[in-house]
């Protein structure tokens, strides 16, 4: 997913295996993204505070 450069909308929500780490890597690539959607994941606030820093 990270090397999809023009996503704008992704919608992971109930996907079991998103954690952390893959919320990183996204971030990483994604750098137009509009829309993610991460409810009923693995996700912890630490991914949540990186992506307000990270993304404008």
């Amino acid at each position: 997913i990270s090397s999809c450069k023009n996503l704008q909308d992704l919608n992971l929500s109930e996907c079991s295996a998103v954690n952390d780490e893959a919320v990183k890597i996204i971030t990483a690539g994604c750098h137009i993204l509009l829309y993610l959607n991460l409810s009923q994941t693995e996700v912890t606030d630490q991914s949540f505070r990186s992506l307000a820093r990270n993304c404008h």
